[in-house]
């Protein structure tokens, strides 16, 4: 597990200076495109618990971005303790203004940050064993977050 966060970081961290310029060139959406141009799946649960749900907002033209394809997982803050991803959903409007594919996570709280961070891997192996009805491009990930869920990443 150690692994795996120690390289999604420096993934992240290699990533993010590459990605910034690209992403900016992308040209924002008003809120009424973004109304027609993503496809909702809000509380999708990503394993057993209650806790463990997440929305994916699947735009209708990501694939058209070429290199530019990036799925966005975001992760809320609360300190691993309180907040749920709908209180924190101004983050991700960033994201959804440049038409790409958002993912905004659940993890289970006040067990622990193992358990807690447990579920990042949990989820992406959810959308891996069933992209065939999301069709995300999973070989792009931005993985950011907000407090807590910043140190995902």
């Amino acid at each position: 597990m150690k692994n795996v966060v120690l390289y999604l970081t420096i993934a992240c961290l290699a990533l993010m200076p590459s990605c910034t310029k690209k992403l900016t060139s992308i040209e924002d959406k008003s809120l009424v495109q973004i109304a027609a141009l993503y496809e909702v799946h809000k509380d999708i649960p990503y394993d057993t618990d209650s806790e463990q749900k997440m929305d994916v907002y699947v735009s209708k033209e990501a694939a058209t971005f070429g290199k530019r394809n990036y799925t966005i997982l975001f992760l809320h803050g609360g300190g691993f303790y309180f907040s749920d991803k709908s209180e924190e959903e101004k983050y991700i409007e960033p994201y959804l203004k440049k038409g790409l594919n958002v993912i905004n996570m659940n993890y289970r709280l006040k067990k622990g940050i193992p358990i807690a961070t447990s579920d990042l891997t949990t989820a992406l192996n959810f959308l891996k064993a069933n992209n065939n009805y999301y069709n995300l491009n999973l070989e792009n990930i931005i993985l950011t977050g907000f407090s807590a869920g910043h140190s995902y990443c």
